[in-house]
């Protein structure tokens, strides 16, 4: 399909997520794809989350293992790490 990017650039829908895109940053820009570029940016930022999440899990276990050894509970903190894997 082709368009003239000088006076139709968007079609309804890259208009509308440009116009998102605009309200939230911007300074970013719309670039020529704004559809493609907000779904890679929400892949990225998902996959951010993810790990941040998966890091804060696993710090808070060795947390609680770290507290079991304070308490002389060996055991307990080796079971908590098994969880980290």
């Amino acid at each position: 399909m082709s368009r003239d990017l000088d006076k139709n650039p968007y079609s309804l829908e890259e208009g509308r997520v440009c116009d998102y895109l605009q309200k939230l940053a911007p300074d970013i820009g719309c670039g020529d794809d704004p559809i493609g570029f907000l779904i890679a940016n929400h892949a990225a930022i998902s996959i951010d989350l993810q790990t941040a999440q998966e890091t804060g899990r696993n710090i808070g276990l060795e947390e609680a293992a770290l507290l079991c050894e304070i308490n002389g509970e060996v055991n307990g903190a080796e079971e908590i790490r098994r969880l980290k894997q």
